[in-house]
């Protein structure tokens, strides 16, 4: 008696969930994903679908040779979203040379709004005989109350601060 097992699908993830918990309200937030061709055949991704407009998936690129390894990346830009626990996901769909359906999950915590500052830190070399530089630093406050900035200041001789 012979029992016919499916071929098991080609791409294996190194995880199938990024929880990042609590993260800063700012700039953005990354989920990657790797995986590995374990087939015997080429991989090639045809779709990757984010359940949402604020996910934006990223693949560098769409064919996979036996062995061969690669990721997804999934990111979010937090200032944008309400704050609380979010759960989004990504479906990829490829052949291999079956077509193949796998969900990415990806969770984070988007605290509620605070004052930032952009960006946090800033380190600077100036050669001898070079032109200054200027940075400019953006303060943004998603609290309800308005705000002043009423006076900055610097740790050091060779910098000057503004307020514009």
């Amino acid at each position: 008696m012979a029992i016919s097992v499916p071929e098991r699908p080609a791409l294996t993830f190194r995880q199938y969930a990024v929880d990042l918990g609590p993260i800063q309200p700012t700039g953005e937030a990354r989920g990657t994903f790797l995986f590995l061709n374990r087939g015997r055949e080429a991989v090639e991704i045809k779709e990757v679908v984010p359940s949402c407009s604020c996910l934006v998936p990223r693949l560098d690129k769409k064919r996979f040779e036996p062995g061969e390894d690669g990721r997804i990346v999934l990111r979010v830009q937090p200032a944008n979203e309400s704050p609380g626990r979010k759960e989004l996901f990504c479906d990829v769909t490829y052949t291999d040379p079956e077509p193949r359906h796998v969900r990415l999950t990806f969770k984070l915590e988007i605290p509620e709004r605070q004052m930032t500052v952009s960006p946090p830190a800033l380190m600077v070399f100036h050669p001898a005989g070079s032109e200054p530089t200027e940075q400019i630093f953006t303060v943004a406050d998603g609290r309800k109350k308005p705000f002043e900035i009423i006076e900055a200041e610097a740790n050091s001789d060779l910098v000057m601060t503004e307020i514009g």
